[in-house]
């Protein structure tokens, strides 16, 4: 820990496809566990943070964050998907959490 100045963690697309959230609050703290865990000094650790959401079906395809507000304004703060029609018209969750 000593040659870095930081360590940079990819806290999201984790379990992205198949109706799972790709960026959940548990995952950056297990993030956070792991590098308690091996030692790592926490002020050297950052977390990568999604600014798009996920198509919660077996796609996996993404949109910005900035077109889910911009079609969904305003959005509940305490909502982390909306339902819309993707591809065959069929209504899927896009999570954005």
């Amino acid at each position: 820990a000593n040659v870095v100045d930081y360590m940079h963690s990819m806290s999201y697309d984790q379990e992205s496809r198949g109706g799972t959230h790709h960026s959940s609050f548990s995952f950056g703290k297990k993030t956070v566990s792991q590098a308690e865990t091996s030692q790592l000094p926490l002020h050297k650790v950052t977390l990568g943070l999604p600014f798009y959401g996920r198509y919660m079906d077996a796609s996996g395809e993404w949109v910005t964050y900035e077109d889910i507000v911009q079609e969904h304004h305003p959005l509940d703060q305490h909502f982390d998907q909306v339902t819309v029609q993707h591809d065959t018209s069929k209504d899927v969750n896009l999570g954005f959490n």
